[in-house]
């Protein structure tokens, strides 16, 4: 069974859109300028996708010194130097993140018909992952710095539902050609090229699997196909939490190696 990476795609803003790249730079804290950026409510809370399901369409492109975000045909260049400490909330973890600004805030307040601002990662943030689980940093992704799945665990869930998906229902990082339907349960240690990657806990879903990705609208069936043969306990799982044990490039195309 030869494995190689199908797709890789990077979050830049957390509950935004994907870029889908060729190659990324594994560091600690997963892909490069992945879920650097994120929304927060007045209150310094963030805000996903579960309640401003039209997130989900904001674009992210992070080119040094600037960010561009856009959404709907409008967009706005802010610059990506430093700005002010403000402390805000990623679940139960209070973070020291950096302000992108006023014109950022508008651009997305206008998006989500609410007040909201835009910040970023900045040198005072640390977040480390669930020392249950691991060790290391994490940025504000949920809890762990990569997402990994395979196309056949996509495939499987997909023809179980009469709307057609794909994997970006299900937001991951990494995803890996060449493996038997949910393999990746098995999966506890990953070689690619110099990347070592180690799978630390099954990924926990919710709603936003049902969000077309292309339309922001609600696409009921998807969490209903997960909990049919995915369910544990009270929660359903797809996909699993990685965290990056030797950091380096990895390509699409390369090929996967299970080592654990």
């Amino acid at each position: 069974m030869k494995l190689s990476v199908a797709a890789l795609t990077v979050y830049p803003l957390k509950a935004g859109a994907g870029n889908a790249v060729q190659e990324v730079f594994i560091g600690e804290r997963g892909p490069a300028f992945d879920r650097v950026l994120m929304v927060v409510d007045e209150r310094g809370n963030f805000l996903s996708q579960r309640e401003h399901p039209e997130l989900g369409k904001v674009h992210a492109l992070i080119a040094e010194p600037s960010i561009e975000l856009s959404a709907a045909g409008e967009s706005v260049r802010i610059e990506s130097a430093a700005g002010p400490a403000v402390k805000v909330r990623v679940w139960e973890d209070e973070v020291v993140a950096e302000d992108c600004g006023p014109v950022a805030a508008g651009f997305i307040t206008h998006v989500l018909g609410r007040l909201a601002r835009v910040v970023k990662l900045g040198a005072g943030y640390s977040r480390p992952v669930d020392a249950r689980y691991a060790s290391g940093e994490v940025s504000f992704a949920d809890g762990f710095p990569m997402l990994v799945t395979t196309s056949a665990s996509v495939a499987a869930i997909a023809s179980e539902v009469a709307t057609p998906i794909d994997a970006r229902r299900f937001r991951p990082n990494l995803v890996i050609a060449g493996a038997p339907p949910f393999a990746e349960d098995g999966w506890r240690e990953l070689a690619i090229g110099d990347v070592r990657l180690e799978l630390v806990k099954p990924c926990a879903r919710c709603v936003v699997v049902d969000l077309d990705p292309d339309r922001a609208v609600r696409a009921p069936g998807v969490l209903a196909a997960l909990a049919h043969s995915r369910k544990r306990g009270s929660e359903v799982f797809f996909g699993q939490n990685a965290t990056v044990k030797v950091e380096g490039m990895i390509a699409v195309g390369a090929e996967v190696t299970v080592l654990r």
